[in-house]
């Protein structure tokens, strides 16, 4: 077998559009969930605070923050240096 390459999975990045989207689609579910909240509606508060805006938005920003930090590359496995 060949030697692994740890890269199957290199993101690319976003485009501004893109990100101004992921942004502002995170930033417009809070309103809603204070709705809910203050309408005693406690499913569809956890559903968006906790799907919508963590694993679909907050996952995917924090994504792009770990992969810009490692300058859009997988850095290669440590236990795999010759």
């Amino acid at each position: 077998m060949k030697a692994p390459t740890y890269t199957a999975y290199l993101p690319t990045p976003p485009t501004d559009e893109t990100y101004q989207k992921v942004v502002q689609d995170f930033f417009s579910d809070i309103p809603y969930v204070a709705k809910c909240l203050w309408r005693d509606e406690l499913l569809p508060a956890k559903w968006c605070l906790d799907f919508d805006m963590k694993h679909v938005f907050l996952r995917q920003m924090l994504e792009w923050r770990m992969e810009r930090d490692h300058a859009w590359a997988t850095p290669a496995a440590p236990w795999a240096e010759d």
